[in-house]
């Protein structure tokens, strides 16, 4: 069967049997996932009962991959005959259990993959996430998230860090700003450092900055903004790559530019590194992008943005959730990336892939499915085999235009405190949003008219309340005009006719004498 199996993948070029080594990578895999569930577990979960921290996290990627309700989530297991129990204690269990458990749970995920220690290419970035406006004066977990613009809800930022080559995110951090330089100093725990190389947007860059980030030992590839003084030096100059020097305080600081243009537009990027050539620093930040796809794949295909909890640390766990989706898939992608020499105009299917391992692969690695060894190997291989063959064409210089769209609100404004006498403002008791104030033009009066027929050179009578009251058109003023105009021609015509006729009978009668 297993031979069978292997012998229908088109996409291997090397021995069939590799296959089995990637079952076998994930099952080691799965072996220490539990074996860091099982520290928690011993943490909060001090009885034996129903719901254990395994079961728990299931569900919460079922509810943060599907964007389904608690209750239906439970509805489902329950049907399953996996676990039966009520969201009230699922709530309970979720408060006592702190946010910090999964991020530290992502992080010895991570160390299991990037264990050679060889040098990553890291992508920073942030997103803008809305929440309750509850949270702006939150008191129990002690984060205040600032208001949004419209004042409707609370908006924070979320920023990442992602491996530019297997798309693992390394950490996910919400910020109680807007700034991403903070946030991004709150990531750099997360960093290895001297090994580690970060790519970031032309945003980011600050001398202040740059000179923090080379104190500390962390390699950085800046976009650079192209009013700064000494870049636009650099880009009258006729080097595409230098290094240069700038003062920043008593310090003298040097910087690596490189230039090059693609189309129309031209970049720039500053880099503490003094290797590689420019092709590889063009390629590093074209693979940037990826961060933006991923923010695009969260936002869409997950429930990233729409985390509707009440509490930043159920906000924080839904978060840390997400990451632990994305650190399972993409870990299992760069598996098979490394087995299966798949061509350039193909890989794998990115959402067909995701569904396949939260809703099949995940209840066999966590235990919940209990199978013997050899179903359970059998049960893995047929999922890779098919997340191997689900694949789709990659779209060459697809490009599209971003525009900076404003969010749907998702969220009301508690109503303002209104007098019960005034009634000039109708309120809505859940919430209040403001609408805008139109100028309506008043309405004009309908008047009735009875139907006459229609009669030409004479007065038409309209009643109103019982009222006669002669009107005229516009064209009936024309009518008449004209009808006056055509009578006054007839008239003179006439006249001149008859004082000729009388002219002509006073001849004929003197000559007739």
């Amino acid at each position: 069967m297993l031979l069978y199996m292997l012998s229908t993948l088109d996409y291997v070029s090397k021995e069939p049997r590799l296959l089995i080594d990637v079952v076998d990578k994930i099952n080691k895999f799965s072996v220490y996932l539990n074996e860091q569930l099982h520290k928690i577990n011993k943490k909060y979960f001090l009885r034996q009962r129903k719901l254990t921290l395994p079961i728990l996290v299931y569900i919460m990627t079922l509810t943060n991959a599907t964007s389904h309700s608690d209750q239906t989530i439970l509805d489902r297991l329950k049907v399953e005959n996996i676990i039966s129990i009520t969201k009230q204690s699922l709530n309970d269990k979720c408060q006592k259990i702190d946010h910090s458990e999964f991020t530290t749970l992502n992080n010895s995920l991570n160390d299991y993959i990037f264990s050679d220690n060889a040098i990553r290419f890291l992508i920073c970035d942030g997103t803008h996430l809305h929440f309750e406006e509850s949270l702006c004066s939150n008191k129990k977990d002690g984060i205040h998230l600032p208001k949004s613009q419209n004042g409707a809800c609370s908006s924070c930022i979320v920023s990442g860090l992602i491996d530019v080559h297997t798309g693992i995110p390394i950490n996910y951090y919400l910020h109680n700003t807007t700034n991403e330089r903070d946030a991004f100093r709150k990531q750099i725990k997360y960093i290895k450092k001297e090994t580690d190389v970060i790519i970031f947007d032309r945003g980011y860059y600050g001398a202040e900055f740059y000179t923090e980030l080379l104190d500390l030992g962390i390699l950085t590839i800046f976009r650079m903004k192209l009013d700064i003084l000494f870049v636009r030096e650099f880009l009258n100059g006729l080097d595409s790559d230098k290094i240069i020097s700038f003062k920043f305080g008593i310090r003298d600081i040097s910087i690596r530019l490189i230039k090059y243009k693609i189309g129309n537009e031209i970049y720039v990027l500053g880099t503490s590194l003094k290797e590689h050539d420019v092709d590889f620093f063009k390629d590093m930040y074209h693979k940037r992008w990826r961060i933006e796809t991923q923010y695009d794949f969260l936002k869409n295909e997950l429930s990233f943005d729409d985390i509707n909890s009440r509490s930043t640390n159920r906000i924080c766990q839904n978060i840390a959730i997400h990451q632990f989706i994305l650190i399972l898939c993409h870990y299992i992608h760069s598996l098979l990336y490394k087995t299966i020499n798949y061509t350039s105009e193909k890989k794998i299917n990115m959402s067909s892939s995701l569904k396949l391992i939260y809703d099949n692969l995940l209840k066999i690695m966590l235990g919940i499915t209990q199978t013997n060894l050899i179903e359970r190997d059998n049960d893995i291989l047929h999922i890779i085999h098919t997340i191997a063959t689900s694949t789709v064409d990659v779209i060459e210089n697809r490009h599209y235009v971003r525009l900076k769209k404003r969010p749907i609100k998702k969220f009301g404004i508690s109503p303002p405190r209104m007098n019960k006498n005034r009634k000039d403002k109708v309120v809505n008791k859940r919430t209040f949003q403001p609408k805008l104030q139109i100028e309506v033009k008043p309405k004009t009066k309908l008047v009735m008219i009875d139907f006459i027929e229609y009669q030409p050179n004479k007065k038409v009578e309209r009643k109103e309340n019982k009222k006669t009251i002669e009107t005229k058109t516009e064209t009936e003023t024309k009518t008449e005009t004209k009808t006056k105009t055509k009578t006054k021609t007839k008239t003179k015509t006439k006249t001149e006719a008859e004082t000729k006729n009388k002219i002509a009978t006073k001849m004929k009668t003197e000559m007739n004498k």
